[in-house]
């Protein structure tokens, strides 16, 4: 098992057809507990900002997400709040320099459903913004494994956003049963995840989002079944370990 730490990376630089992805159920939380997630934010009026993404912190100046939260994509509609457990409000807000695609993702190519987001600043690391650890290549989860997923999506069906950061226990499941509930392709390299009981999961607005286990960045939530929650059809999330060394390289 190896984890992939992105803490020292670019301190130097510092010195110069699936519904696509919200937290459902789950609980209120703080960004001191989860000091890599950050929320991004977009606007059609520069008056009202909507949650539209999560996203995990590479480096001082790169962040994780999936590559459909960034298509289309404007970058001064755009904003990113790191240091903060509201989506609204507090830490620090950044706009975007420069996005990064895979070059693999498309439409109907799920399985490189995958960016990074260079800031146009730098981030300040404290107790409420630090970089993630990410699993490497030889990083492995097993059928059964509980994991937590955090965001600020919906958190009812029907609902709005939510205000404060939230998150949730869920369960690693099989890409077999991922592919009974999916017309596009469920990957081996894909994280597929259920809660217990119904009400209790992924939705939208949570996409780009980290899922954690053992407190280590496995996946990026990219797509779930139509219903917020859903005990049957489950969340998938890319996952990080396939593509550590582009995300090394890209960062």
């Amino acid at each position: 098992m190896r984890v992939i730490s992105f803490l020292v990376l670019f301190v130097a630089a510092a010195s110069a057809a699936p519904d696509l992805g919200r937290i459902a159920g789950g609980s209120l939380t703080t960004i001191d507990r989860y000091p890599s997630m950050v929320s991004f934010t977009n606007t059609q009026n520069f008056v009202t900002w909507r949650q539209e993404c999560g996203g995990s912190i590479l480096n001082v100046r790169a962040i994780l997400t999936a590559a459909h939260c960034t298509g289309p994509f404007t970058y001064d509609r755009t904003r990113i709040r790191v240091g903060s457990s509201f989506s609204q409000s507090g830490g620090t807000l950044f706009g975007v320099s420069r996005l990064i695609q895979h070059p693999n993702y498309g439409n109907f190519i799920m399985d490189s459903d995958i960016a990074i987001v260079h800031l146009n600043g730098f981030i300040t690391y404290n107790e409420f913004a630090q970089p993630g650890q990410f699993s490497g290549a030889n990083y492995n989860v097993a059928v059964g494994d509980p994991v937590w997923a955090t965001g600020w999506g919906i958190s009812v069906n029907g609902g709005t956003v939510s205000e404060q950061l939230r998150h949730v226990q869920l369960w690693i499941v099989s890409q077999a049963q991922c592919r009974q509930s999916f017309s596009v392709v469920v990957t081996e390299g894909m994280i597929c995840v259920l809660p217990r009981e119904f009400g209790n999961g992924q939705c939208s607005s949570d996409s780009g989002g980290p899922i954690f286990h053992n407190g280590v960045i496995v996946g990026v939530l990219s797509f779930k079944g139509h219903v917020c929650g859903s005990n049957i059809d489950p969340s998938v999330s890319i996952g990080v370990s396939r593509y550590i060394s582009w995300i090394q390289e890209n960062a």
